[in-house]
This record gives C-alpha cells, structure tokens and sequence, in this order.
C-alpha cells in the first residue's frame, strides 16, 4: 500500500546494522495485525556504523504523531483495538457464564 497525501500513514523502518553495508527495510501502512510482511522497499548502499542520533530533515510539509525505537517489528506497530461488537459479544459471554455457574451451585 502506498502513501496519501493528505491522509495519514504508519511508516516503518527497519535498519539492519550489519558488517559492510547496513540493510533498511521500508513498511507503508502495513497490517498491524499480521506478524512482519515481505517488503519490495529496500536499501542496502550504505554504512552507517554506530548510530547514537535520529535527525529529520525536511524538504516538505509534514507532521509526526509520534516515534517508537524497538527491537521487533511489534514493539514500533500499534496495538490493535478490538471492534466493540467484539467486546459486546465477550462482555454477554462472560455474563452468560457467571449466571450458568451461579445457577448450578
């Protein structure tokens, strides 16, 4: 999926720290509820070495909501919000077994 303008869009970065070139794996809007996708977006001309600093240049207009650093692809996506129908649907469940066990004790 590609991004908008004028629509907001999740970016991640996945920057590969090896000997020689270092690897930076682009993701656009990818599915939060999915493990790591396949990504076509790749660089692997550069070495960066020991990175201690994150700098944003800007060439245009844009704003960022916010920054995460981790260590795997779930640890920078957002957690996935259930459908409140879903919620309902565990809120009635849990009722439905409280009175069954009520009921037979």
């Amino acid at each position: 999926m590609n991004a908008t303008v004028g629509e907001t869009s999740l970016l991640v970065v996945k920057l590969e720290s090896l000997a020689g070139q270092d690897k930076f794996t682009l993701y656009v809007n990818p599915d939060i509820n999915q493990p790591e996708p396949d990504s076509d977006l790749i660089k692997t001309d550069l070495d960066l070495g020991a990175a201690r600093e994150i700098h944003l240049y800007q060439t245009g207009e844009y704003s960022i909501d916010e920054i995460r650093i981790g260590d795997t692809f779930g640890d920078v996506t957002p957690v996935s919000v259930p459908e409140p129908n879903s919620l309902i649907f565990l809120l009635v469940t849990i009722a439905c077994v409280s009175i069954a066990w009520r009921l037979t004790f």
